[in-house]
């Protein structure tokens, strides 16, 4: 049942020698996600031959077996979708592959990739389902989706199939899967795999172009995921104070807006996925500015493709994207991070020294004698602008001793967003930039104490009386985790495999951890070296 690849390790001479893998492909990886793909292929004859021997044994066992054996019952809501199956026995598997077509998605536990692609599949099915029940297809006729959840316990179906690592996707079309050559052997077709990015839209353009879904009528549409908006439109849509709304204003002719338009649909995806699962409150939306010219001026276009964030509670303007790189990940993180830009909008459409009433009005700061003269209109010398930067990062410096990082982080804002408290020598000093971004970053990283206490008190464990670091009992237990890990892997010490002897738990954890310090390098004789 484990699939089993050769590998072609270099000796120390120079010459060449092959071994075989331990274990079994889905404990390739921590990740359980991937793994190197087998370097050899058996004889087409004896591909046959297995496939011919596991094909017409599972097909005896699958006609005596009935349809519900193997089906685990969906506990996620679609249970009622009738063209999707989650199968753990390959009886059932092969039974429906001998009477429809079907789209088989073969996953691992452990595998965060599966994981996310497993709502994916099910909503292909769903839209495939819609579709069918629109245009009234007949129950045989319809595409079947199945996916099997653990692929490590249908060893004969990931031989037959040759996959070599999760998430597996293929078509299997009906009768045209295998064939049987004049001897009367079965031999499987290499199947047709997907390659796509792993989400809906995109597996659902392969299957059409696969299925021979040509005609608008007969293709699978997937619901925009980004918004196309117009003249008359946009004002209500990034003024929707139910959701935070991001808007690309673009032109068809743009080289740049046509490079980012693949980039900008993975993002509409992924957050119109966050709303079919959670109620994520993300709408994307995008405006030819060809076509709208006065909304273009309105939003301050000045370069395209623009993108400008519209949060809920600050609708005043659009918090613009300013990265140099447009990529879908970049995007993501600036509008699920967005409260540094909040601020500083907000602070700039206050404007200086009008920010310290709202800060004082909201109980963040006090005045100094200083600020209760220039806002009572009266003046002072340039020596009270200095004392003023003093008491105020004082005070903002107070309250991020506290832990509250978005108060001192406003505080600061104001000062930096006031010309005259800005250009004293204290107020364009490194201390207060460096604080400045100090704040920022644990506004925008708000879980990062918890890391850190989380560390120290891992870290905790391996001090002495003294209260030092024990490194040898730190190293003792990395090296205990390398171990078990290798063992999860299928590189158990069982007398085959003498690596976990080679080291000792400081040599393990040099070797485990490069970077970290410690030890010199490991030199390792030659004839050690080819095992490891």
């Amino acid at each position: 049942g484990s699939l089993r690849s050769t590998r072609v390790m270099s000796r120390t001479d120079g010459s060449s020698r092959k071994r075989r893998d331990r274990g079994q492909w889905w404990h390739r990886r921590r990740d359980a996600c991937t793994r190197p793909r087998a370097r050899t292929r058996r004889a087409g004859a004896a591909w046959a031959i297995v496939f011919h021997v596991i094909f017409v044994a599972l097909m005896m066992v699958a006609s005596s077996a009935s349809a519900s054996d193997g089906v685990v019952t969906s506990t996620n809501g679609r249970s009622s979708v009738r063209n999707f199956k989650t199968v753990s026995d390959e009886r059932v598997l092969f039974e429906t592959l001998g009477k429809r077509t079907a789209v088989v998605a073969l996953l691992t536990p452990g595998c965060e990739l599966c994981a996310h692609y497993a709502e994916e599949f099910k909503y292909v099915a769903e839209l495939f389902e819609q579709h069918d029940d629109e245009l009234g297809v007949a129950g045989d006729k319809r595409v079947m989706f199945i996916e099997v959840p653990d692929a490590a316990s249908t060893p004969n179906i990931t031989g037959v199939f040759r996959a070599t690592n999760a998430p597996f996707v293929a078509v299997l079309k009906q009768h045209r899967w295998y064939y049987v050559t004049p001897s009367g052997e079965t031999v499987i077709r290499k199947p047709k795999r997907y390659h796509g990015t792993l989400n809906a839209k995109e597996t659902i353009g392969w299957l059409n172009r696969e299925l021979g879904l040509k005609t608008p009528e007969q293709r699978v549409d997937f619901p925009n995921v980004v918004d196309d908006l117009t003249q008359d439109t946009i004002d209500a849509y990034v003024q929707d104070e139910n959701y935070d709304v991001l808007v690309e204003f673009y032109a068809k002719w743009c080289g740049h807006c046509q490079a980012f338009e693949k980039d900008y649909e993975q993002v509409g995806a992924h957050f119109a996925l966050r709303r079919r699962k959670q109620g994520g409150r993300v709408k994307v939306g995008r405006l030819d500015v060809d076509t709208a010219r006065p909304s273009a001026q309105k939003y301050n276009i000045t370069g395209l493709p623009a993108v400008q964030f519209f949060p809920r509670g600050y609708k005043t303007r659009g918090i613009e994207f300013k990265g140099t790189k447009r990529t879908t990940q970049r995007v993501i993180d600036f509008v699920e991070s967005p409260q540094v830009k909040v601020d500083e909008m907000r602070i700039k459409d206050i404007g200086p020294w009008e920010c310290f009433d709202s800060l004082r009005d909201e109980g963040l700061i006090e005045f100094d004698d200083n600020l209760k003269t220039i806002r009572g209109g009266g003046s002072v010398g340039t020596d009270a602008y200095e004392t003023i930067v003093h008491h105020v990062f004082n005070q903002a410096k107070a309250l991020a001793d506290r832990q509250q990082w978005r108060q001192a982080m406003v505080i600061i804002m104001c000062m930096e967003a006031t010309p005259q408290l800005k250009n004293t020598p204290s107020g364009n000093s490194a201390q207060v930039w460096n604080f400045l971004d100090n704040v920022k970053f644990h506004v925008e990283n708000p879980n990062i104490e918890e890391e850190e206490e989380l560390r120290a008190s891992e870290d905790a464990k391996f001090l002495n009386e003294d209260g030092e670091m024990d490194w040898a009992a730190f190293r003792s237990d990395q090296a205990e985790k390398w171990r078990a890990m290798r063992k999860d892997m299928g590189y158990a010490n069982d007398g085959t495999d003498d690596v976990d002897d080679m080291f000792d738990d400081e040599d393990w954890f040099d070797f485990y951890h490069p970077e970290d310090g410690g030890a010199a390098r490991i030199e390792i004789p030659g004839e050690q070296r080819d095992e490891l």
